[in-house]
């Protein structure tokens, strides 16, 4: 998982009702199906981007957007995995070469 993957994650972790809760389930998704991540930062590089991108959405009023990110991600996962994890899967498989697959869809395997 790249940087700008995991910062993504934050920034839904900060959007969240239960902030502490949501990383739990974040963290255990990614150590159960062996997520490794592969970050040009730091860890809380990543989780501070994720936290004032989250800031940034509530401040305006809005919800994620898919943008330049979303394919950075694509390409990183292209480049290093087999697989990519997504809860917007229309927005990649057209592009991408891998498999690419929503949480629930891992889960149910």
């Amino acid at each position: 998982m790249s940087d700008v993957a995991y910062g993504e994650l934050y920034a839904g972790i900060h959007l969240s009702e239960d902030p502490a809760l949501e990383e739990r389930r974040v963290q255990r998704l990614l150590a159960v199906n062996k997520i490794d991540t592969r970050l040009a930062g730091s860890l809380e590089v990543a989780k501070r981007a994720g936290e004032i991108y989250a800031a940034y959405l509530k401040k305006r009023g809005e919800g994620p957007r898919r943008i330049l990110p979303d394919f950075l991600i694509g390409a990183h996962a292209e480049t290093y995995a087999s697989r990519l994890l997504t809860w917007n899967p229309d927005d990649f498989k057209n592009y991408l070469t891998i498999d690419v697959k929503t949480p629930t869809d891992l889960m149910r395997k």
